[in-house]
């Protein structure tokens, strides 16, 4: 029964740290010369010495290094073997080896270092040995695991066990000869010098969206332009520094003309031309005991109120059970439409945790200070933010003090519930009279003047009935602290609302929308309705035509408040490939004060 070394034992005891097969450790056999004439007798060979222990390939350590090679890392230390007792391989049982005939010479068969040795008849015979094994390299298993869970990833090089002195070695599979047999394993060669891997180059993308718009109304005519750019380098989870960019331009093509019914904040300063810088700041992840670092112009969405500011920012990392941090900040605010920001600042601290399961607590300290108008104007904030999520639930909350007094309260829910129901309910409440304060916490007091207390409630609630109905209807009502106080810019008002969807509306990929809105405010009772109806063929072109009502429509770039507005659109957009879309759009109003036409073409390039 022929014995042989497993192939696949010998190869991996090739790459194992520490092991290398030298021809000088064969023996080669004789030249034919040497043969003797003698037919000696059929004499079993002294037993082979079992082969040597194979250590165990840690394929852990192989597909790590893999892994390290396809992210272009430095290589990993030396592979070791699986940390645990040796397994002590088997021992052949002893056998007998017989006395040779007296007269006899007592010869051993030569034989091929790589084939075992044979005993009794079958040395006479020259059977068809079986064929080896087929090899399992350990690396190329994990290469294979690691294309199902990347499958649009190129097939990865084999990854080398690293050797003692760390230097890759390649662990190529054996190969037969003609007759079946295993050669000699040749001597490795030289190792060439080797390469580091190539580094991963800068990620980077962005946004372009460009926007044409034409009104008219009013006996007035306006053109413009505006360009919005977003973009990114560096990504957060893969790199120590990432850089953010997001910025406006804005050009009037037919120039500014006296009492122009569309003169707006863009035109403010008496530019034709300007721009506006959003965001641009640089982050660093890598800082010890921190999870983020930034300096530059930066938005605050969490504080007790937004603010855009130049400055730093630092965060610290998540500690212990409750992922407790602490974050500071410190800069001036950026008002886009002041000439100068002397005398403007902001700082502040903030802390949070998570004192139980799904849930979030954040606690904000702030000081604004705005020099406006000759005025210094000083504001102190504190705030008080929760979240939390119970199944398909989220619940929220807010509460802000403004130099030590109650200033506003917020609550709200939205998810799902049984049937299943999707909703949402808000609830706001101004606690105390607003007045002049630092821009951030009342941008519109030059206008609106005071601010008084009210009570707002919005809720909505919705449901699927199959594929193509969606029902939904909702309550929005707003209640002042005192009636008596009733501004134009601060009313009370009540609207009830219903709405009806219908996709695939006899047509595949055509829907329709319809809601009735009934009104009440100042004593004056009126209903609307509005709808729209869209049709998207394919994933690339979408036409929406619908009509809109707006009982009060405040427009930020007139500076105005427009009373029953009813407008009327055609939206389209259209993907010309996976970086391009195209949109246009056309939009009738009709108000109390006249008719407005608008007209916008703009292109959008992801990159």
């Amino acid at each position: 029964m022929n014995r042989r070394i497993p192939t696949m034992l010998l190869a991996a005891a090739t790459a194992a740290p520490g092991f290398a097969v030298s021809a000088q450790n064969q023996t080669p056999p004789p030249a034919p010369s040497q043969q003797p004439t003698q037919e000696p007798s059929p004499t079993p060979p002294t037993p082979a010495p079992p082969p040597a222990q194979n250590p165990t390939v840690d394929e852990t350590n192989a597909a790590a290094e893999l892994l390290r090679r396809r992210l272009g890392l430095k290589p990993g230390p030396v592979g070791q073997p699986p940390s645990g007792p040796p397994v002590k391989p088997k021992e052949p049982p002893p056998e007998a080896v017989p006395t040779p005939a007296e007269g006899a010479t007592p010869t051993v068969p030569t034989q091929d270092p790589q084939k075992p040795a044979t005993q009794g008849a079958e040395a006479n015979q020259d059977p068809k040995p079986p064929e080896p094994p087929e090899p399992i390299d350990p690396t190329q298993a994990a290469a294979r695991a690691l294309q199902k869970l990347m499958p649009g990833a190129k097939t990865p090089p084999v990854a080398p066990m690293p050797t003692a002195s760390g230097t890759p070695e390649p662990v190529a599979p054996p190969t037969t000869t003609a007759n079946g047999e295993t050669p000699a394993v040749a001597q490795p060669m030289p190792e060439a010098p080797r390469t580091p891997p190539a580094e991963v180059g800068l990620v980077w993308g962005g946004l372009l969206a460009t926007r044409y718009r034409a009104r008219h109304g009013d006996g007035s005519n306006d053109q413009e332009l505006v360009s919005r750019l977003s973009l990114d380098f560096g990504q957060a989870e893969r790199d120590p520094f990432t850089f953010h960019l997001s910025a406006r331009a804005f050009g009037d093509l037919d120039g500014r003309h006296v009492d122009d019914a569309f003169a707006g904040l863009d035109q403010s300063f008496g530019d034709d031309v300007n721009l506006r810088l959003y965001t641009a700041h640089l982050d660093a992840h890598r800082l010890p005991n921190l999870e983020l670092a930034r300096i530059g112009r930066q938005d605050l969405e969490e504080t007790p109120t937004p603010v855009t500011f130049d400055g730093l920012r630092v965060d610290s990392e998540r500690f212990g059970a409750m992922k407790a941090f602490a974050s500071a900040y410190a800069g001036i605010p950026v008002h886009h439409f002041e000439s100068a920001s002397s005398g403007d600042s902001v700082y502040g601290l903030a802390g949070g945790l998570s004192p139980w399961h799904a849930a979030r607590v954040r606690f904000d300290w702030m000081s604004l200070r705005d020099d406006f108008l000759a005025t210094d104007r000083h504001d102190e904030l504190l705030g008080l933010r929760w979240w939390q999520n119970l199944q398909d639930i989220q619940l929220h909350g807010l509460h802000t003090w403004r130099d030590g007094q109650p200033r506003d309260l917020a609550i709200g829910a939205r998810g799902e519930l049984a049937l299943p129901l999707t909703f949402a309910v808000d609830y706001r409440e101004l606690l105390t009279t607003q007045r002049s304060q630092v821009t951030e916490l009342d941008p519109f007091y030059a206008i609106a003047l005071d601010y008084v207390p009210y009570r707002q409630l919005d809720a909505t609630l919705s449901r699927d009935f199959g594929e193509h109905w969606t029902i939904g209807g909702g309550v929005a009502v707003r209640r002042l602290k005192d009636a008596s106080e009733e501004g134009a810019f601060n009313r009370e008002f009540e609207r009830t609302h219903a709405d009806v969807t219908v996709r695939d509306l006899g047509v595949q990929g055509l829907s329709f929308t319809l809601a009735g809105s009934l009104w009440n405010s100042q004593g004056e009772d009126f209903q609307a309705v509005t709808g729209d109806l869209e049709y998207r063929p394919d994933k690339d072109l979408r036409v929406q035509l619908g009509t809109g009502y707006d009982l009060f429509r405040f427009d930020a770039f007139d500076l105005r408040e427009r009373v029953h507005v009813r407008s009327y659109y055609l939206r389209s957009d259209y993907r010309l490939d996976k970086s391009v879309r195209v949109d246009a759009g056309y939009e009738y109003e009709r108000e109390d004060d006249g008719e407005f036409h608008q007209f916008r073409l703009g292109v959008t390039w992801t990159f």
